[in-house]
């Protein structure tokens, strides 16, 4: 069920915030509200994917910390699996600016399609640019989390391709940037990936994570939150 925020949201800007990315900072809004309004856009990995039960993906368990309990929160997950970042902006963002919810936070996480259909870097960058972008103008004081694009070839699905590798890290690096112009934070799950044993922590499609590795993105983009 989707639900209406009925609160005013505060606004507050930090000048100086580490994000997920390497250590560049940059400046990004962060919204005070006692009460959260989160909502998800993006593919099969923001859906929760690959978990359990929706409540073991990992925007779920990052809603659960970030709300603690309050009641008054509201999770909206707009994902839908198989999207890609035109998707996001041509039907998922418009839903949600329909509703009129009044959202505190907002996470993004779309860009795995993009390389599996190969999708031209410069056509991703272009699209994910004006995707937060339109974002951050239906939302301006809300706080939002772009997060990159996973290295795929990282599982068993597509086991190191060397050009969805290219794509997947040139993609990444595009979300960084939409987010830097946008006032965002920023995810970096290109970097969490390499990182990452991510092969020992997938479902059964050997594609998207399990419940440990739900748990794992969560915890890697916990610093974030606030």
């Amino acid at each position: 069920m989707r639900h209406r925020a009925s609160f005013t949201s505060v606004l507050a800007i930090a000048a100086a915030i580490l994000c997920g990315c390497g250590g560049e900072r940059w400046a990004v809004v962060h919204n005070a509200a006692t009460h959260r309004t989160v909502i998800v856009f993006g593919d099969s990995l923001a859906a929760g994917v690959g978990a359990s039960t929706p409540d073991h993906g990992f925007a779920a368990l990052m809603f659960a910390q970030l709300s603690s309990g309050d009641a008054a929160s509201k999770f909206d997950d707009f994902a839908i699996g198989g999207s890609t970042v035109a998707d996001v902006l041509d039907t998922q963002l418009p839903d949600a600016e329909a509703r009129g919810i009044d959202a505190t936070d907002i996470w993004l996480c779309v860009g795995a399609n993009d390389v599996f259909h190969g999708t031209a870097a410069d056509a991703f960058s272009t699209t994910e640019h004006s995707l937060v972008a339109r974002i951050r103008s239906s939302w301006p004081q809300a706080h939002i989390i772009v997060f990159g694009v996973p290295d795929v070839t990282r599982t068993p699905f597509l086991p190191g391709v060397a050009q969805f590798h290219d794509m997947a890290s040139a993609d990444n690096a595009a979300a960084a940037d939409a987010a830097k112009e946008s006032q965002s934070d920023f995810v970096d799950l290109f970097s969490f990936t390499d990182s990452h044993n991510v092969a020992g922590q997938l479902s059964s499609d050997s594609l998207h994570p399990d419940d440990a590795g739900h748990t794992a993105i969560a915890a890697y983009a916990e610093k974030e939150l606030r």
